[in-house]
């Protein structure tokens, strides 16, 4: 196509939100907050809002920790992790600070739970990386 134009070549980009776009740096969406003009207002759901129904059956070890039943796998962490025990762990559990990667396909497989958190011994790998917002070893390692 002689003389056709190349879309890409355009100031505009090849389409709306293209990553051929110019960047809006510094501009008012750059760093959106909650006070930020058009963001969302904020959430009035609360953790109890997520808690499982009375009549429900749980089953995953939030839902048992949430409702107060120390599971076989939280036994077996106990065992594992010894400066805990098994009620130490439903608690942490159920506050979201400790988790146990047992679901039923792992344990078909023989799986050995464990856990994952601050008051266990396995803690997490992650990748570090700064942030546009801020970016200090100290901030990162917290996430953690």
């Amino acid at each position: 196509m002689h003389g056709a134009d190349n879309p890409s070549s355009k100031k505009q980009g090849t389409a709306p939100g293209s990553f051929s776009l110019e960047a809006n740096i510094g501009g008012a969406t750059m760093f959106s907050s909650p006070d930020t003009p058009g963001m969302p207002s904020p959430s009035t759901k609360t953790a109890w809002d997520f808690n499982p129904a009375p009549n429900a059956h749980p089953v995953t070890q939030l839902e048992n920790a949430r409702l107060g039943v120390v599971t076989p796998e939280m036994m077996r962490v106990a065992e594992r992790e010894p400066h805990l025990t098994a009620e130490q762990i439903r608690d942490e559990i159920a506050a979201g600070r400790l988790i146990i990667p047992a679901n039923i396909v792992h344990l078909a497989m023989d799986l050995d739970p464990m856990a994952i958190g601050r008051a266990s011994l396995t803690k997490i790998n992650a990748n570090m990386g700064a942030s546009p917002v801020s970016s200090g070893i100290e901030e990162e390692l917290e996430k953690l």
